[in-house]
């Protein structure tokens, strides 16, 4: 067992681990990581079939906000505003 733990583990830690940058966020494994000299959250989104899903990690402050929607719509700014005032308190 301990060594599907340290696969997990591996796994998770390289979501977070910069493999491309672009103007708007760095990438890991398909997940966003948006990091300022505080804060360090990673994001990942999805539509299909007409549901969206939305999770944002807040690693500094232990926040997770996940949203699942049966409407195709775009969930990011909704989250990270949720995000954002929650971070607030």
């Amino acid at each position: 067992m301990s060594n599907v733990n340290s696969e997990l583990t591996e796994s998770i830690a390289l979501t977070q681990k910069v493999s491309f940058t672009n103007d708007d966020a760095d990438i890991g494994l398909a997940w966003q990581i948006l990091s300022n000299s505080k804060d360090k959250v990673i994001m990942h989104t999805g539509r299909t079939g007409g549901q969206s899903s939305f999770i944002a990690i807040d690693l500094t402050k232990s926040i997770v906000i996940v949203i699942l929607s049966n409407k195709s719509t775009r969930q990011q700014e909704v989250g990270l505003k949720l995000l954002s005032l929650i971070s607030r308190e």
